[in-house]
């Protein structure tokens, strides 16, 4: 993760302007679980851009961004996952290594295995 003074001027104005305290909520809401993390059903998300050979890519073309998502199987071999997010704002090359640095399928499988998750 680059630190703000590595970021280039377009992404600093960026960060500078976005309106980030429009969207804070003071105090953050919290909820108790209502039976123990083993025996709940836990979902993965992640704005990595990742989906399966068989899936449309994201549109790189849209100007803001494609928000559409795509439904990842919990069967999918991490390494076959393809990643097409378009921004240049970070470096690539550790999700293209490893796909469990953004969607981390793997290590969620091994908490199922050690039964620490549902």
């Amino acid at each position: 993760m680059a630190t703000y003074r590595e970021m280039i001027l377009k992404y600093r104005l960026f960060m500078k302007f976005y309106p980030f305290a429009r969207y804070a909520i003071n105090p953050v809401p919290c909820a108790k679980l209502a039976k123990p993390l083993n025996a709940a059903r836990v979902a993965l998300v992640t704005t990595a851009g990742l989906h399966t050979p068989e899936q449309a890519s994201f549109d790189s073309f849209l100007k803001d961004g494609d928000a559409s998502f795509r439904e990842i199987p919990n069967t999918v071999t991490t390494s076959t996952l393809i990643e097409s997010h378009k921004s240049d704002s970070f470096d690539h090359s550790g999700i293209q290594a490893d796909r469990n640095l953004a969607f981390p399928l793997d290590r969620f499988r091994e908490l199922v295995a050690r039964g620490e998750i549902g």
